[in-house]
């Protein structure tokens, strides 16, 4: 990795260190967030899932090249089941 690249990877970071500071939007926060993470791995994609009861839910998905963006300022919902983190019994999933 070159020295300006971590130069820009910091910068990012702080970048969006201030923006998680002023930002008063729960949405907003979470798509910077993810945005900021896709930026700094060079990633196309990403999804941010959030854990709520036992369950994984999708919040935002992100995809470059498929053009999908679902989930928080996008105003479209992330329609996807949500994933049990256990089943009916208690015992854990382990598979999906």
């Amino acid at each position: 990795m070159t020295k300006r690249r971590v130069i820009e990877q910091l910068e990012k970071l702080i970048e969006i260190g201030i923006a998680l500071s002023e930002e008063p939007s729960h949405n907003n926060l979470l798509e910077m967030i993810l945005l900021g993470a896709k930026s700094i791995t060079y990633a196309d994609g990403g999804t941010l899932y959030c854990v709520e009861n036992n369950v994984i839910k999708m919040e935002i998905v992100h995809s470059t090249s498929l053009k999908i963006h679902l989930g928080g300022t996008s105003n479209t919902p992330a329609h996807f089941p949500d994933i049990q983190l256990y089943q009916q019994d208690g015992t854990p999933t382990t598979k999906m």
